[in-house]
């Protein structure tokens, strides 16, 4: 957990110029990095071998160890390692085939990462840019339901549910802004009309003086 934790942290503040593989220690005194110098060099492998997909990879982790700090079985946990690698690696070579730059990282960080960029080459080359993309999709949707051991019909119903959730979220909200519209309508003509009658008062004209 205290891995995973110090991993988000170091990723989250993570900078090109910090001291890494890529950059020597006397090129910059001052490290950035919230993880100092061991975050500095381990934000930067990451992002290095998985992009913005580096993100993922702590929640592995985190998954794992909360699981074993609970102290409560841990079912089929190799089929989830595995599962969750494959997502992260499908993922990774998703983005390296649809996107021209990270999404996270910027011209920082290779699309997808090296792990990204090989996979995702390779799948292009056999299977063209459809064929890949179909491919990842497909392995991407198998890993996340062999690592959450949720049927499809389960996941269905809980992105419906989400879904619904949502939609009835904003339907709640659209209603509200509607009333208070129309509230502030009601309350704007209503001030006009005062002060229509307020400026015929003022101004109406008087009946001559007879002397």
């Amino acid at each position: 957990l205290a891995f995973s934790l110090f991993t988000i942290v170091s990723l989250a503040t993570y900078s090109a110029t910090d001291p890494s593989m890529n950059t020597s220690l006397s090129s910059q005194e001052l490290i950035t990095n919230s993880g100092g110098l061991v975050g500095a060099y381990i934000s930067d492998g990451l992002v290095q071998l998985f992009g913005s997909g580096a993100f993922f990879f702590p929640v592995i982790t985190l998954i794992i160890g909360w699981a074993c700090v609970r102290g409560k079985e841990f079912n089929h946990w190799p089929l989830r390692l595995v599962s969750g690698i494959f997502l992260l690696t499908g993922l990774c070579a998703l983005c390296a085939i649809q996107m021209n730059t990270d999404p996270i990282f910027k011209n920082y960080a290779q699309v997808g990462g090296l792990t990204g960029a090989v996979l995702g080459n390779f799948l292009v080359m056999w299977l063209s840019n459809v064929g890949a993309t179909i491919f990842l999709i497909t392995m991407i949707l198998v890993s996340l339901l062999a690592m959450t051991e949720k049927t499809v019909n389960s996941m269905l119903e809980i992105t419906g549910k989400l879904l619904g959730t949502g939609i009835g979220k904003l339907l709640r909200l659209f209603n509200n802004l509607k009333v208070v519209g129309s509230e502030w309508s009601n309350t704007f003509r209503e001030s006009s009309m005062i002060a229509e009658e307020k400026h015929d008062e003022i101004f109406a004209p008087t009946k001559p003086l007879i002397i």
